[in-house]
């Protein structure tokens, strides 16, 4: 006869559930403590163990909420960093750009950035100066024809820098040493 290794030769009670004798019920004092039984009977979709309590973080929330933060700090860094070196620097000798047109004013925006505006033909062009050039440019009239040497503080950047203006009764701003 065929012998099952799991049957221990014990009789089993019928069950009630299916009246099959071959499956036994667990009685409560058999239960120990690592295996007990839930008390209520959970869908998978309900995950009860996974959410967070009301009031806490779980770390994904947490990393999730900091990361634009962290995003928007790092591009402030790369940007300051780059106009420290832009305003600090001087002009690049090798790299002069020439140009001429009417005279048509200083700007600024904030007190650091100071702009000097030509116009050729329809066209404004603007040069960074610094604060001390922008100081000297005011006793100049609008619609002069200056040339500017303007050249960038910083290798392959787009920002040119006033390194000498000249109108036709000579140096306004003397070339920078």
């Amino acid at each position: 006869m065929w012998s099952n290794p799991f049957y221990s030769g014990k009789k089993l009670k019928k069950s009630p559930l299916n009246g099959n004798p071959r499956i036994r019920a667990i009685k409560a004092d058999e239960q120990d403590e690592n295996r007990r039984w839930p008390e209520k009977k959970h869908l998978a979709s309900e995950h009860p163990e996974l959410l967070p309590k009301p009031g806490s973080k779980s770390r994904i929330h947490s990393v999730i909420t900091a990361l634009p933060l962290l995003m928007v700090l790092a591009g402030f860094y790369i940007y300051f960093k780059g106009e420290n070196e832009q305003s600090s620097g001087t002009p690049i000798v090798s790299e002069l750009v020439d140009r001429q047109g009417e005279y048509a004013g200083v700007s600024s925006s904030g007190s650091n950035k100071h702009f000097m505006w030509l116009r050729d033909g329809e066209k404004n062009l603007g040069v960074r100066i610094t604060v001390v050039q922008s100081e000297q440019l005011k006793s100049i009239e609008k619609g002069v024809m200056l040339e500017v040497k303007a050249a960038p503080t910083v290798i392959g950047s787009n920002t040119l820098w006033a390194y000498s203006v000249k109108d036709a009764d000579g140096w306004v701003l003397a070339p920078t040493k």
